[in-house]
């Protein structure tokens, strides 16, 4: 029997968006350069990594030029946390835009938490 061949070069590759520690993120989210660039990417991974035990939610905004800053989708694009300490990942359609994601609500002092992105599926536009 042959062994599984994995394409391991379509698989998402994680890298560090941000590292939250001691507190939840507070408003407001102006600075560009804090986001992510998911240029042509369809979608984006997001875990959500506690090393404590940190129960964090998250909602992802998008950058608006006009703005100024980060916003809000118009129904909002938020996770609620599933446990303390417990690790999990979503998955949120970006279409290539710049992205910034929020903790907010689930981190105290003492608490820290990676959220690391990959993107995947090309956006063909």
């Amino acid at each position: 029997m042959s062994e599984q061949a994995w394409a391991i070069q379509l698989a998402p590759r994680y890298v560090l968006h941000r590292l939250v520690e001691d507190a939840v993120d507070s408003a407001p989210f102006d600075r560009k350069v804090d986001g992510m660039q998911m240029a042509d990417h369809r979608f984006v991974n997001i875990q959500v990594l506690p090393s404590t035990l940190a129960d964090p939610s998250i909602e992802v905004l998008f950058w608006s030029e006009e703005a100024g800053k980060f916003v809000s989708a118009h129904t909002p694009i938020t996770f609620a946390g599933i446990g303390a300490g417990d690790p999990y990942e979503v998955s949120v359609e970006v279409h290539g835009r710049l992205i910034f994601v929020a903790v907010t609500a689930g981190v105290v002092a003492g608490d820290t938490v990676k959220v690391m992105t990959g993107g995947y599926g090309v956006d063909e536009r």
